[in-house]
């Protein structure tokens, strides 16, 4: 089991496109493929609805291991109000729970 938290839009361009050019995507896209990794998103709103981002999660979700913890509402490093901030990490650690439970 790994945890991608946060998981910036970039991070996760990068582990859909399979490119492994620093630490967190080198480790990710190393882990055997059984390993189940849960990606909790932190990103602006337009980013997060961005279809490019949609798409590359839904790639990451088709492949079975990959599992999102959706960001939330509130105010974002940006200063805007909306979806797109980190979900609270008791929530990622009782996904990443429940994710290992059925592996």
């Amino acid at each position: 089991m790994a945890v991608g938290a946060p998981a910036t839009a970039n991070v996760i361009g990068k582990i859909a496109c399979g490119i492994a050019d620093d630490a967190v995507t080198t480790l990710l896209l190393a882990l055997p493929r059984e390993v189940p990794v849960v990606l909790a998103p932190a990103m602006n709103t337009e980013m997060w609805r961005n279809p490019v981002v949609t798409r590359n999660l839904g790639w990451l979700a088709d492949l079975g291991r990959f599992h999102v913890v959706d960001p939330v509402e509130k105010r974002l490093a940006c200063g805007d109000v909306g979806v797109g901030a980190m979900a609270d990490p008791a929530g990622v650690l009782a996904r990443a729970e429940a994710v290992a439970a059925r592996t």
